[in-house]
């Protein structure tokens, strides 16, 4: 490099830099939050994650996608704009900003949060205050400090001398005047713009984020004549993180999204303050018993204060509410490509550690099958636990059938009126299911339905290279209900090799499921048989 180059470069280098403007977006204006997720979600265990609050739980729950709208003060020039107040969870490499006028040079997030180890890391050597109480008389005195070492052990230079917090038991307040760059109540972005021109310039930012998840349930009442059934679906929105959504639409979309592992929220860095001193009246090593409180006091109070959320999400310690939206209000379904999408009727809250539920099916009149089920074991009969019957519900997904919706996988719970009085007949889960998808729900064992059956001419024998076996199989189905019951049993050998039926009593039918079964009649306080012989290969 010729020298009068590298004096130029040298030069160049010792010029102090050109001082950046700063823009800081406190919050969002107006925010949207579209809910994936990638399997049916159940209720019940995601309400007691939400309670324990486990952190590492709550950062890794659900997937959605958070859209905010920005108004920012965008001068000309090259410019460091902070977007402050993004949503817990933030996945930072999905971010996208459009709006900008200019070229984004580059990009930072922060996930440092605000906090009394982060205060005292981020202020050494700066002058903060200390509240200090004279003992004598009992008044409060403030002192400027310097901090020396930050949050693994701080020390204080006050009047010229060191002094470590606490150890004198006098310090009892420490006040700083701002938040220092770097800390916040949720995650920041910064981005280093060049702008052609300056003004007022609207900006969206997308992002996905974890932390907030959503689930379908279905309550089914039946009818009296036991026809029919009202079927209500229930949507769950779960707010597992520390970010407050105000006024936002609200979406969910329903269908297993395909997602890859790499989509993950980065930590936030919380920093911890250790009091790491010796006490003048002992010797042992220790934190003081009652160490002194840090208090952040005005103006940075008042800064916080802006921040939507952020005493709130300090103040909240128990999860103890759940949010139900009237009881006609529904959301709105459309397509979103090879998905359906639900939209709440209306912008709402979704605050941290939060259940919303809001009704997204309203089927008044969908026509059901009532049947139950149960199982042979052909290769030994277990005396001490014969089959059990269990109840079985069926239904067409279609329109002429009072259905015909989308139905997102979730739970179900049956409801019947027995002497006037509604009761929890059973509940189910199933996955998603399409329009014109037949839906079939079991409801656990059922009561007064008795199950005998016996092996009859059982043998087994060798054909070429093939082991084989047959048996006859003699069942009796009790029926003590008051009412008649339609019945099917299933061989447990019908999914086996070479599996073959030789004789029956009855026609075998093919199930819904595809399975092979006999459907027996039995009417109230009654008996029906089935006898068949089949084969299999051993």
């Amino acid at each position: 490099m010729r020298p009068l180059m590298v004096a130029a470069v040298l030069s160049a280098l010792s010029q102090p830099a050109l001082a950046q403007v700063e823009g800081v977006s406190v919050r969002a204006d107006r925010t949207t939050v579209v809910i994936y997720r990638d399997q049916a979600i159940d209720t019940s265990e995601q309400f007691e994650q939400l309670r324990e609050r486990d952190p590492e739980t709550a950062l890794y729950q659900g997937l959605a996608l958070i859209i905010e709208t920005r108004e920012v003060d965008v001068p000309a020039g090259e410019t460091v704009l902070r977007f402050e107040g993004l949503a817990a969870g933030i996945v930072p490499e999905t971010a996208s900003i459009d709006g900008l006028r200019g070229q984004v040079l580059e990009r930072n997030t922060d996930f440092e949060l605000l906090s009394p180890g982060g205060l005292l890391q981020h202020a050494i050597g700066e002058t903060i205050r200390v509240a200090q109480t004279n003992r004598e008389t009992g008044t409060e005195v403030l002192r400027t400090a310097i901090v020396r070492s930050g949050a693994d052990g701080p020390v204080l230079e006050i009047d010229g001398r060191i002094e470590a917090l606490s150890c004198q038991g006098l310090t009892r307040r420490l006040i700083f005047d701002r938040v220092p760059e770097g800390l916040g109540e949720a995650p920041t972005l910064s981005v280093r713009v060049r702008s052609p021109d300056g003004g007022r310039q609207t900006v969206h930012l997308a992002y996905l984020a974890r932390g907030l998840q959503w689930s379908a349930d279905y309550v089914a009442r039946v009818t009296p004549d036991g026809r029919s059934m009202a079927i209500e679906g229930w949507i769950t929105l779960m707010n597992f993180g520390g970010s407050r959504f105000t006024d936002a639409p609200v979406h969910v979309v329903a269908g297993n999204l395909n997602r890859e592992d790499d989509s993950e929220p980065v930590e936030p860095l919380i920093r911890t303050r250790h009091d790491g001193c010796w006490p003048m009246d002992r010797t042992t090593h220790g934190p003081l018993s009652g160490p002194p409180r840090l208090q952040v006091r005005t103006p940075v109070v008042d800064y916080l204060a802006t921040i939507p959320g952020m005493s709130n999400s300090v103040v909240d310690s128990e999860f103890d509410e759940i949010v139900v939206t009237g009881s006609r209000i529904r959301a709105a379904l459309a397509n979103l490509g090879d998905y359906k999408i639900y939209s709440l009727p209306e912008p709402t809250d979704v605050n941290p550690h939060q259940a919303k539920q809001v009704r997204f099916l309203d089927q008044p009149d969908v026509r059901f099958e009532r049947t139950y089920t149960a199982v042979l074991p052909m290769d030994e009969v277990d005396e001490e636990e014969p089959p059990a019957a269990v109840l079985l519900v069926r239904m067409r997904n279609s329109g002429d059938q009072g259905l015909g919706v989308p139905m997102p996988g979730g739970g179900f719970s049956l409801m019947e009126t027995q002497d006037g009085a509604t009761v929890l007949t059973g509940q189910s889960r199933f996955r998603d299911r399409a329009d014109g998808a037949p839906l079939e729900l079991e409801f656990g064992e059922a009561m007064g339905v008795h199950i005998a059956y016996v092996l009859r001419d059982e043998r087994e024998w060798r054909s070429g290279a093939v082991f084989m076996k047959e048996a006859t199989v003699v069942a009796t189905v009790t029926n003590d209900k008051s009412w008649p019951i339609d019945i099917e049993l299933l061989p447990n050998w019908s999914a086996r090799r070479g599996f073959r039926v030789t004789a029956e009593s009855r026609r075998r039918i093919v199930t819904p499921s595809g399975e092979t079964a006999w459907r027996l009649h039995v009417p109230a306080n009654s008996s029906a048989s089935l006898r068949f012989r089949a084969r299999v290969e051993d």
